[in-house]
């Protein structure tokens, strides 16, 4: 009996010894393993330090770049002075940077972010602020009216057989936005004709294609007669000017009062077909007219947060949506 359970306590050793060693043999391994990683996220992290160092120099670069003095870059203490404190992390400098990139690239604020080591939440307050102030400082600066006989001297030759007296070309823009949360301004935002979200605006510019008139943004339901009256252009229109427009724009009274004219495509009403004359006359308005929409679509190219969706937070008033 003794003898038995000698042999089997023997037994239990000999397995417990093979066990201990295949755990040796597995605690070397694992050992063997973690010294690899460590070495491995070792040079890891010094990789990161090193990116994060060379991405450091090259931001610091590109912003020097803009500073230097010989640099073409907006001079913010000249073209647009603050008279505010500044609670920023960046200087006003790489603020408006930001801005301009943003507006140019329609670059996400994640990667504005980064890019200026910031938050994202940072980069969307800053971007919404400088676009108000941008606006302030240097609409009335960029966007007005040219001299009417300086207009007229140098009308480009396609307008002057027919359109002699042509002062602005007008013509409505969409841009999508986000989906809002409040259903009072999904329903004013919303476009049955266009199946979306838009904003509309109206855009004035010269035979020569230069900008007169940028209107405030209005929900896309709106009609472009509703926009015209809202807006405001109807005040800069002076006695004597033409102008040309789309069908969509029924104001003829209303330019007829303040003795300008519209010229837009004729409507065929209850006729059959138009007669030649007015079928040359309506061919002659659209192909006049086409360089309007050659112009909005220059501006969408040059700074493509106009191309959308637009969020809804930088559409900067409930007044300018539900207008």
């Amino acid at each position: 009996m003794l003898k038995q359970e000698v042999a089997s306590l023997s037994a239990r050793l000999a397995l417990l010894e093979s066990q201990k060693r295949d755990l040796e043999l597995a605690n070397q391994d694992l050992s063997k393993r973690f010294a690899d990683l460590e070495r491995t996220s070792g040079r890891t992290d010094m990789y990161h330090r090193e990116l994060k160092k060379d991405f450091s120099e090259l931001r610091d670069k590109l912003f020097k770049a803009y500073d230097d003095k010989n640099n073409n870059f907006v001079n913010t203490q000249v073209l647009l002075p603050i008279n505010r404190h500044n609670n920023e992390k960046l200087c006003m400098r790489k603020q408006l940077l930001l801005t301009l990139i943003k507006l140019v690239h329609d670059f996400p604020h994640q990667d504005l972010a980064f890019r200026f080591g910031i938050s994202p939440a940072t980069s969307s307050r800053i971007f919404r602020s400088w676009v108000s102030i941008i606006h302030d400082r240097l609409y009335k600066r960029i966007v007005r009216s040219p001299n009417r006989d300086c207009n007229k001297a140098t009308l480009p030759m396609l307008y002057r057989e027919h359109f002699d007296d042509l002062t602005e070309i007008i013509d409505c823009y969409e841009t999508q936005v986000q989906k809002p949360h409040s259903l009072k301004d999904q329903v004013a935002l919303y476009s049955s004709y266009k199946g979306r979200d838009p904003v509309k605006g109206l855009a004035a510019a010269t035979g020569h294609g230069v900008l007169t008139f940028m209107s405030p943004l209005f929900c896309g339901r709106k009609s472009d007669k509703h926009i015209v009256l809202q807006s405001g252009y109807l005040d800069h229109i002076q006695r004597g000017d033409l102008v040309l427009a789309d069908r969509g724009f029924l104001i003829e009274e209303e330019m007829a009062i303040r003795g300008a004219k519209l010229v837009t495509p004729s409507f065929i009403k209850n006729q059959k077909q138009f007669d030649a004359k007015t079928t040359e006359a309506t061919r002659r308005t659209p192909n006049s007219r086409i360089h309007i929409e050659r112009f909005i679509g220059s501006l969408r190219n040059r700074f493509k947060v106009m191309k959308g969706p637009i969020p809804i937070k930088n559409i900067f008033t409930a007044t300018t949506i539900l207008a």
